[in-house]
């Protein structure tokens, strides 16, 4: 935005403004817009600058999909192999223990329930 110094004096000189403080006010309006006006290259830097960090974004979305791809690789079975292995616990634990099962099945799960969680965690903070 281009702002004429010039014209300003002159409309405030129609107005009866002197014209000493006249050019002393476009001046200093002139010089409070220089620093908070966008030009337009101001502007073309920003939307670069906006493309380049949509860029890295995107990389770096891409980096933690294939993480979680890799996952997904090595414990994508992990909750049915969990699953067998605790029911194949309870049917053990069924047949040695009788009626204490209740308590020692729901023991168990909350032991391997805390484990699978913090095997998990590892895997996703390297």
């Amino acid at each position: 935005m281009a702002f004429d110094t010039l014209d300003y004096a002159r409309k405030l000189e129609a107005a009866g403004v002197p014209t000493a403080q006249a050019e002393v006010q476009a001046r200093a309006l002139n010089e409070a817009l220089a620093g908070s006006v966008a030009t337009t290259v101001d502007i073309a830097n920003l939307g670069a600058d906006i493309a380049n960090l949509e860029l890295r974004m995107n990389a770096r979305f891409a980096e933690v999909d294939a993480r979680f791809e890799q996952v997904d690789a090595r414990f994508g079975d992990l909750e049915s192999r969990l699953s067998t292995r605790i029911d194949s616990v309870k049917t053990e634990l069924k047949l040695d223990l009788g009626g204490r099962i209740h308590t020692l099945g729901w023991m168990l799960g909350v032991l391997v329930a805390m484990n699978a969680t913090i095997i998990a965690r590892l895997f996703l903070e390297r």
